[in-house]
């Protein structure tokens, strides 16, 4: 019993570790994202917004109708 305790203890771990690893990475990604736009002109920030909302459009009629 002490042993599965342990091992489950070590799972917990192992997933909690890789969980905030995966967090650090996406604040990362999401700074540096932020960085290289606000070194855009306003026309290819309007030109990225649009292709988001057109990809987020796409995906939520053709890719999941029912959401």
């Amino acid at each position: 019993m002490r042993t599965l305790l342990s091992e489950l203890r070590t799972v917990k771990h192992s997933r909690d570790v890789r969980l905030r690893q995966e967090s650090e990475s996406r604040q990362l990604g999401m700074r540096l994202l932020q960085r290289d736009v606000a070194n855009l002109p306003p026309e290819a920030v309007h030109q990225l917004t649009q292709a988001h909302h057109t990809l987020c459009e796409y995906y939520t009629i053709y890719l999941h109708p029912e959401a």
